[in-house]
């Protein structure tokens, strides 16, 4: 199962009618030249077609896989852990940096600044603590400890 929050999910669906309109439109290309009788060589983007037509439909098929397996969740406003829509303030305790992100979706589509995936390797390192936690893991190549301060 992969957890989404509503709007994720919704913008998996937007995402998901797009790649559909694209390999629609790429087919109608193919069809355009052929009904003119273009040689396939005289005309990149019929040569091009199938090549992106695949591209897209490889995309589409994974993305409809992960719609299939997806959990629409919520945060629960009395729970203590992080979770999938909580926020999470935490210190670096080597550097003394202290952050504030919020704990999202298995894919997070809409670009939002300050969100990171439960799948993410922050993510997954932060996923589960409770205010006053350590955790400890690898990011980036880099060992990275942290030191929870609270979560809402």
């Amino acid at each position: 199962m992969f957890k989404f929050l509503q709007e994720d999910l919704d913008a998996l669906n937007v995402k998901i009618d797009e790649i559909c309109g694209k390999i629609r439109a790429i087919g109608r290309e193919i069809r355009e030249c052929n009904e003119r009788r273009e040689a396939v060589s005289d005309n990149f983007v019929h040569e091009n077609a199938p090549w992106q037509e695949e591209m897209w439909a490889k995309q589409l098929r994974s993305l409809k896989e992960i719609r299939d397996h997806a959990e629409v969740v919520s945060p629960d406003p009395r729970g203590l852990m992080a979770d999938v829509g909580k926020v999470v303030v935490f210190r670096d305790v080597n550097s003394g940096e202290r952050r504030k992100i919020k704990i999202g979706s298995f894919m997070i589509l809409n670009g939002a600044k300050g969100v990171v995936s439960y799948n993410a390797p922050l993510g997954r390192l932060l996923y589960g603590s409770c205010a006053g936690e350590v955790r400890e893991g690898e990011i980036g190549g880099k060992k990275k400890t942290f030191r929870i301060v609270s979560v809402k």
